[in-house]
């Protein structure tokens, strides 16, 4: 928690959902028992891959309404990933593929 008081409004405003999970993983390790913590960790990846999961949903929807689906280069990385064998990501959305 020292690490995000100490940042600038700047810093806060660049973080990533993943480096905040990060940094409330670190201060809960310094607070509960490995047992507990595991859980936390758990729990920390599975909300991660439900907001992924709904994220990416979300943005194909409005790029889809936008008539600009075609133009998504998230989905072209993707096929070009599945084409090189690359292991698929949980917020890839199958029929983008």
């Amino acid at each position: 928690m020292n690490d995000f008081i100490k940042m600038s409004t700047h810093q806060k405003d660049k973080l990533t959902c993943d480096d905040v999970f990060t940094l409330y993983l670190g201060d809960v390790s310094k607070q509960v028992n490995q047992v507990y913590f595991k859980t936390v960790v758990k729990f920390v990846l599975l909300y991660r891959d439900c907001m992924n999961a709904l994220g990416w949903q979300k943005r194909r929807t409005y790029l889809n309404k936008a008539g600009m689906l075609d133009q998504d280069k998230m989905v072209e990385i993707a096929k070009i990933e599945q084409e090189k064998g690359v292991p698929e990501m949980p917020w890839r959305c199958k029929e983008d593929l």
